[in-house]
């Protein structure tokens, strides 16, 4: 049972390179923030879409780490420094890295930016990934018992502990820019890759939120919340704002990436779009010893392949062999589920269309977001930046992926909306069209009809 693989998100189809950082931010870098590095791991890429399951043995760790460690405050404290430290470093090496004429340097002086850069973008995914959800759930868990011994409504536990974890901020979404990239139209003239960030919206965090405040401030009174807690709340309310920000950090450093990979196209003559399936270690091979891979090796990872860290250990399958380790690692079967249960990350019941938007649709993407409808339930593997429009047109809020501390329950929190995370298969069972029932005070989903 252990050794099974469960699916925990679902994307775009990731490039080889991008697995390649993950699976190192996950394997190494991950351990050294932690202690607790992720060692059994698996990326399927098929049909234009990225699967990340996690074995069993994995989840377990990760929730018993979590258990223990985030109920020591300075070890939260730790966390939430070298996370600041990562994004803070990594902002400024993009913005030296902007500055530098790489054609300019030579094959040697390249690859070494290159590994430079791409360490600080898996320093930033690490410490991103060091309270995950797979982390957080037990201690989430344990908090919901103590606030239960407190109210005896499971109701008002929902309540309380989404005003206990939101932040204290008021946050801005919109077409034109945000802090990071700032006006996209000057952006855009200066940076000719990837156009389709003003296609969707962005936000920004814009003031301090008084009201929220106060609201908080008046539940720890009436709860009497003990100073134990209180410090643990006080550390995943700023721990939430900040994986929120951090987010915006990491894509900012794969989008740049590219500016790589057209330089390295110039040199060798390899297409940018090919450059993207090779690892790491391969472009330093191109770089110094002009080795392509063969076109049937390019056509079989456009294709499917498995990215898999097995035990600590990096392995890499295309063909046959990927197939071979998909039906024996992976199962794909969700069929007659009618109810499934999650992590209740906003308060509120709502019944309403399902609408299913999914990072891995490509270029249908923005139509799909246009295509939802005001008041449809939004279901997908998780939220991000991209997906606030069709956030804003929901009335409730369901992912796969996530927990208190997701980007998925700081907007649901924002716009007031039931939001239910962490169902793991809610983008599997159900399907566009299908009327739902979202309790978020339970973290319970019906299918209706």
């Amino acid at each position: 049972m252990d050794d099974e693989f469960v699916l925990r998100w679902e994307n775009e189809y990731f490039p080889t390179f991008v697995s390649d950082m993950y699976a190192v931010a996950f394997n190494e870098y991950l351990g050294k923030i932690s202690k607790l590095s992720i060692s059994n791991l698996i990326f399927l890429v098929k049909n234009s879409i990225t699967q990340t399951y996690f074995s069993i043995y994995e989840i377990r760790k990760g929730n018993n780490w979590g258990l223990k460690n985030f109920t020591d405050v300075e070890i939260i404290k730790k966390i939430i420094k070298t996370t600041k430290t990562n994004t803070t470093n990594n902002h400024k090496l993009v913005s030296d890295f902007l500055k530098i004429d790489l054609q300019v340097l030579n094959n040697d002086e390249l690859i070494h930016l290159m590994e430079k850069y791409r360490r600080s973008w898996i320093r930033v995914y690490g410490s991103f990934c060091s309270s995950q959800p797979e982390r957080t759930e037990l201690i989430e868990n344990e908090l919901k018992e103590y606030l239960y011994k407190k109210t005896k409504s499971k109701n008002e536990i929902a309540e309380y502990l989404s005003m206990l974890t939101k932040p204290d901020k008021d946050l801005e979404f919109n077409y034109k820019g945000n802090l990071l990239f700032g006006s996209f139209d000057k952006f855009f003239k200066k940076h000719k890759i990837d156009k389709s960030l003003n296609t969707k919206k962005w936000y920004s965090i814009i003031k301090e939120d008084d009201l929220i405040s106060e609201k908080r401030r008046k539940i720890i009174k009436f709860l009497k919340i003990d100073k134990n807690w209180l410090r643990i709340l006080e550390q995943l309310h700023e721990l939430s704002l900040l994986r929120f920000t951090t987010r915006l950090y990491w894509m900012e450093g794969l989008y740049y990436y590219d500016l790589f990979f057209l330089e390295i196209e110039k040199r060798t003559k390899v297409k940018f779009s090919d450059l993207k399936y090779y690892l790491f270690s391969e472009l330093k091979t191109l770089l110094l010893k002009e080795e392509k891979l063969c076109k049937k090796e390019l056509h079989n990872r456009r294709k499917f392949y498995i990215y898999y860290i097995n035990n600590g250990k990096y392995e890499f399958h295309t063909g046959n062999s990927a197939k071979y380790l998909e039906s024996a690692k992976i199962k794909h079967e969700y069929a007659d589920i009618k109810e499934i249960t999650g992590r209740s990350a906003n308060i509120g019941t709502y019944r309403g269309r399902v609408k299913i938007i999914s990072f891995t649709s490509g270029n249908k993407f923005s139509q799909e977001v246009k295509k939802m409808q005001f008041g449809d339930v939004l279901v997908t593997g998780m939220t991000r930046p991209q997906l606030i429009e069709a956030c804003e047109k929901a009335k409730a809020i369901v992912t796969d992926e996530g927990g208190v501390c997701s980007h998925a329950a700081v907007v649901s929190r924002e716009l007031n909306i039931p939001c239910v995370v962490g169902t793991v298969i809610a983008t599997k069972v159900f399907k566009d069209g299908d009327i739902v029932e979202v309790d978020g005070n339970t973290g319970v989903i019906k299918l209706i009809n």
